[in-house]
């Protein structure tokens, strides 16, 4: 018994003089890094139509849900279709993966046209105005008629339009 107090002893005090400096003063050790711990990459959600209204609301503009779209040509999806500021209409086209979403949005051409990939048939659309195309995330956005100031509203949060060189008019088409 005797000869284990003195080695418990003896361990003791050789950690406490270890953590001391020549005053006594204790110093600060680096807490150890666990055995075998790995540092787990945070999977952070994609951008996606909640966000979108989230930053056109924080920068300002009155968004609100307007009337429900009729079908989902020509991507894939029914898109959730938003007014912004009573004017400007955009449709939101939301996708369960990127990966999907990426599938979909390398359709546009940079004119603004929806061509096919070569595994599928493709969709002619007619637009009353000139189509502008966004996609971050997981959704792409259609602002049919934008107008400049929603353009730039649009690219502040999905960054540059897809089709630089989409011709038609812009303007307000009315209310909404």
């Amino acid at each position: 018994m005797r000869l284990v107090l003195i080695v418990t002893l003896s361990v003791v005090l050789g950690a406490c003089s270890e953590a001391s400096d020549s005053r006594g003063a204790i110093r600060e050790h680096p807490s150890p890094t666990p055995v075998g711990a790995a540092t787990v990459p945070s999977r952070k959600a994609p951008y996606d139509a909640k966000k979108l209204v989230a930053d056109l609301r924080a920068a300002g503009q009155r968004v609100r849900l307007a009337s429900p779209a009729l079908n989902s040509e020509p991507f894939g999806v029914t898109p959730v279709v938003f007014c912004v500021d009573g004017t400007d209409r955009m449709s939101v086209y939301e996708y369960p993966t990127i990966d999907e979403r990426t599938r979909w949005s390398d359709r546009i051409g940079v004119d603004g046209s929806v061509g096919a990939t070569s595994a599928e048939g493709g969709t002619f659309v007619d637009w009353i105005a000139a189509p502008h195309f966004y996609a971050r995330g997981s959704i792409v956005v259609v602002a049919v008629g934008a107008g400049a100031a929603m353009q730039h509203r649009l690219a502040a949060s999905l960054g540059p339009t897809l089709n630089p060189s989409s011709s038609g008019s812009d303007g307000q088409l009315g209310k909404c």
